[in-house]
């Protein structure tokens, strides 16, 4: 069974749950590098410019020198059909067949929050434009003044 890093009441923020930050075990590396040679690459090298990370790092994480992170797992369920459940007990087959797609209810709630985000982008943007105007009539009438008060000394 997997070795879980807990958080100590120390390391957690706001909430009281406990969370796993990494999992750390020798049957685990095993199953990464069995993973990677059937369904990333039998290149290391190869599979770590897939994966986006260093042939060393991959080969710590192979050897279980290095504790396998679960943003890493996620983004091998995610992009490769990892079977979270093989990997974590040995059970089942490698890779999930059917792994949860995308569909255009969740495409469009994804849409939707880009949007969100643009949107308020786009208010930053016209609040600043605002200001930037109202600076630049300041500064205006500022060269007015001083054209005015050089005028008269001339």
């Amino acid at each position: 069974m997997a070795n879980l890093h807990l958080f100590t009441d120390k390391e957690m923020t706001t909430t009281k749950t406990i969370v796993p930050q990494q999992v750390h075990d020798k049957m685990l590396a095993n199953r990464l590098q069995i993973f990677r040679q059937q369904y990333i690459d039998k290149s290391q090298n190869e599979a770590a410019k897939k994966l986006e990370i260093a042939q060393s790092a991959l080969s710590y994480l192979e050897s279980g020198r290095t504790p396998i992170k679960h943003e890493f797992i996620a983004k091998l369920v995610k992009e490769y059909g990892l079977n979270q459940d093989w990997f974590t007990s040995g059970h089942g087959k490698p890779q999930d067949k059917n792994p949860a797609k995308a569909t255009l209810i969740t495409d469009l709630n994804s849409l939707n929050e880009e949007l969100n985000v643009l949107k308020k982008h786009i208010k930053i943007m016209e609040a600043n434009t605002n200001h930037l105007f109202k600076v630049i009539g300041q500064q205006g009438k500022q060269i007015e003044a001083l054209e005015k008060k050089l005028s008269k000394l001339s």
